[in-house]
């Protein structure tokens, strides 16, 4: 069977089409690609509610468990440590200079501060890697925004 998609016109396949409940044949009246570029249009357009939406997702207990179970799996299977030997094997630089923050702050010679920014419990952020003991405290959130836009230029 096939369906004209509304947006591009294009005749394709059923299952080209995402379900949909409430419709007459059970399916999106546009194609998977063309609601896929108007769900990205839609969200670059008001990205700080999309995000301020995921934040408040991210809080509730149904997802917290969901994660918790994640994180049960992946112990049992061993994933976790395929993942961080292969991250480990990729970044040299970046684990050693990892490693060198947890020896200074297991001896004393760093101490964990609060976020530069907000003042929440912070994490150590390399400007460097190839000096690991000069870092910036900045809270999860802080230190995730600046990889990003790092990253993204």
């Amino acid at each position: 069977m096939t369906k004209a998609c509304k947006i591009c016109g294009v005749t394709k396949p059923i299952s080209e089409f995402y379900k949909h409940s409430t419709t007459a044949d059970g399916l999106f009246s546009s194609c998977k690609k063309c609601h896929c570029e108007r769900c990205k249009k839609n969200r670059d357009k008001d990205i700080r509610a999309y995000r301020k939406k995921n934040r408040e997702r991210c809080r509730t207990e149904k997802l917290k468990e969901t994660q918790r179970k994640a994180y049960k799996k992946a112990l049992v299977s061993g994933e976790h440590v395929r993942r961080n030997r292969e991250w480990r094997n990729k970044n040299p630089e970046k684990y050693q200079a990892h490693l060198a923050v947890k020896k200074a702050l297991r001896q004393g010679v760093l101490q964990r501060k609060e976020c530069v920014l907000c003042g929440e419990k912070a994490q150590a952020h390399h400007e460097d890697y190839s000096k690991p003991l000069e870092i910036i405290w900045l809270c999860r959130v802080h230190h995730s925004n600046l990889h990003v836009e790092k990253r993204n230029g």
